[in-house]
């Protein structure tokens, strides 16, 4: 039943119209629809449903955050060092907002930026080098002391880590 109102709805009329046959271009430019590209009228209904939902799908983030992050008022950097907890070992921890792997939040102007990124900003005087991720030395993701920071290459941060990247790297066979 279900075939049936899908050939009604691309009017095919006959079962014929259902396997591949190619269909001339018409004019000079690429031919978008996917009948012309010899698909059966099934195919052609899941193209465009791909499409459709390819449109309504938000682009996937960018592995590196590149926006600037502002910098620091006497409010905002109060308000953001009274969200830290001096540790005996050294660390400062972030005790607010944490994402799901446990990096800290701070909402800076309206926008929400990881803890670390703006604490080594904050510190360093300039913006994170584009390309760059900022790398936790001590391996503590809530850690935003900026001694305990640097920026690296993405790839260089997943081989430092306790990644699928850096454990195939570190292998010397299979």
């Amino acid at each position: 039943m279900r075939a049936r109102t899908l050939i009604a709805k691309n009017g095919a009329d006959r079962v014929s119209d259902l396997t591949r046959q190619p269909q001339q271009n018409q004019g000079n430019g690429l031919d978008l629809e996917p009948r012309s590209w010899g698909l059966t009228v099934l195919e052609s209904v899941a193209v465009q449903r791909g499409r459709e939902a390819a449109s309504r799908m938000r682009p996937a983030p960018a592995l590196i955050d590149t926006r600037p992050i502002p910098g620091p008022t006497n409010v905002s950097a109060a308000r953001f060092m009274a969200k830290v907890e001096c540790t005996e070992d050294g660390h400062w921890i972030w005790t607010a907002s944490a994402n799901e792997g446990g990096y800290g939040q701070f909402n800076l102007g309206g926008s929400v930026f990881r803890a670390h990124r703006v604490a080594w900003t904050w510190r360093n005087g300039e913006q994170i080098p584009s390309g760059l991720a900022i790398d936790h030395l001590c391996g503590i993701p809530a850690c935003i002391r900026p001694d305990h920071l640097e920026a690296v290459t993405q790839r260089g941060n997943l081989l430092r880590g306790d990644t699928v990247t850096a454990d195939s790297a570190s292998r010397d066979r299979c």
